[in-house]
């Protein structure tokens, strides 16, 4: 038998009582002391809402980290490509006398559409010849196949590009990075790699 007094709960033994005298009273066997408020082994709202910020902070703090780690890998991996699209096409001037877009091996060129957007391209000559115009003494191909960068987009070379911390023109490589924007669209997110960046002489152009 249980009797709720004070918010205590009295377990009343069976037909056991004493006289103190006034009255006759149960003995109680044994007391349990119950918290009004709250559950000794739950949580209260507070709590629980507290848990849940905290939880949601780290895992803020771990997507932030792992979309850093993702982009720094992406950087690395558009890095290693533009290097070796960029010995390829080292490698074809040096036996064709020729870059991309027919441009001349080994020198900066400012001529119009010198930019080639598609490297897998004929025009390229990295992947094969040209069709429209061979490439001389072609002896490739120069690499089996260009991919997409990480971010979907394709690699590109361009004979003219310009530096603007540097100030000056070079013939490279480009990833258009992570926001994609190109072609001719350079900004600092770019990842490019240099070829060459001598000039031609001003009577090239005469």
């Amino acid at each position: 038998m249980q009797r709720y007094i004070y918010g205590k709960i009295y377990h009343i033994a069976d037909n056991k009582k004493v006289d103190f005298g006034h009255k006759n009273c149960y003995i109680l066997s044994e007391m349990v002391y119950v918290n009004r408020h709250r559950n000794k082994n739950g949580f209260t709202l507070v709590e629980l809402m507290v848990v849940v910020v905290i939880v949601g902070v780290l895992a803020s703090l771990a997507v932030a980290r792992y979309r850093i780690a993702t982009q720094k890998f992406k950087i690395a991996e558009a890095t290693l490509w533009c290097n070796r699209i960029a010995k390829a096409i080292d490698t074809m001037g040096s036996e064709t006398g020729e870059y991309p877009g027919h441009t001349p091996a080994g020198f900066v060129c400012y001529w119009a559409y010198n930019e080639v957007w598609d490297l897998n391209s004929g025009r390229a000559g990295l992947v094969h010849d040209d069709p429209d115009n061979p490439f001389p003494e072609w002896n490739g191909p120069y690499i089996n196949k260009v991919p997409l960068d990480p971010w979907g987009n394709n690699y590109a070379w361009d004979s003219d590009y310009y530096l603007r911390d540097e100030r000056k023109w070079v013939a490279a490589v480009i990833s258009f990075g992570p926001n994609g924007r190109g072609p001719n669209h350079y900004d600092d997110d770019n990842i490019i790699v240099i070829v060459t960046a001598e000039e031609l002489p001003p009577e090239y152009y005469e």
